[in-house]
């Protein structure tokens, strides 16, 4: 019975571990996207000279919202 007990301490122990790894590695790219937004035009100039090309503010229409047509779906 005392070792199912240790046991629990520890998995509860691992899964804070995880759930503050997690956490801390989500302010990290919370951070970094608000920085790249709040300076976008530097960053667009930025990727610009890496060759990157800016993102188009439409989804490309293999990705369209709009609902399929009966044509489109093989129907």
């Amino acid at each position: 019975m005392e070792f199912e007990e240790e046991s629990a301490v520890l998995v509860n122990m691992a899964d804070m571990a995880l759930l503050f790894g997690r956490l801390l590695l989500s302010l990290l790219f919370l951070e970094e996207g608000i920085e790249l937004a709040s300076n976008l035009d530097t960053a667009l100039e930025a990727m610009a000279r890496l060759g990157v090309t800016a993102p188009s503010p439409l989804p490309p229409s293999c990705c369209s919202l709009a609902p399929a047509s009966p044509s489109r779906s093989g129907l």
